[in-house]
């Protein structure tokens, strides 16, 4: 995976709405992109499906007693990973590549928190005007 994709997948983790799923030891992340830039036998004249989504899995492991973050990122819709990468947890250990993909995972976490937090300011104010719309009518 070059530094362009990484840098296109981490804008569509920045812009898009993306979700979070937790499972043994890790979890992943699920990116809708257009599926013309991620997926070689796209059509893009296709019009029923323009999107796939990219996931960004994450897990810890220990190798030779160093822990290390191990991630894939691949197609759901192929099913096919595109990359597999262990990163060291040390961030001094780190080369560019790895600090690239590790901005990747850093963008899907800020994304995922800033969603729940405006879900949650939603829930706050649509309470808030019905507790004030019930106040005005009774």
């Amino acid at each position: 995976m070059t530094s362009n994709d990484i840098i296109l997948l981490k804008y569509f983790a920045t812009t898009e709405n993306i979700s979070v799923h937790y499972f043994d030891g890790g979890k992943y992340y699920e990116i809708p992109v257009a599926a013309c830039l991620f997926d070689d036998g796209d059509n893009p004249s296709d019009d029923f499906d323009d999107c796939i989504d990219m996931i960004v899995a994450c897990w810890y492991v220990m190798q030779m007693g160093i822990p290390f973050i191990r991630c894939e990122i691949g197609s759901k819709t192929s099913n096919s990973t595109i990359e597999q990468i262990y990163i060291p947890l040390d961030p001094a250990r780190r080369d560019k590549h790895q600090r690239e993909i590790m901005s990747l995972l850093n963008a899907c976490s800020k994304r995922v928190i800033a969603m729940e937090m405006a879900r949650n300011k939603y829930a706050i104010t649509t309470a808030l005007e019905s507790a004030n719309a019930n106040k005005q009518y009774s």
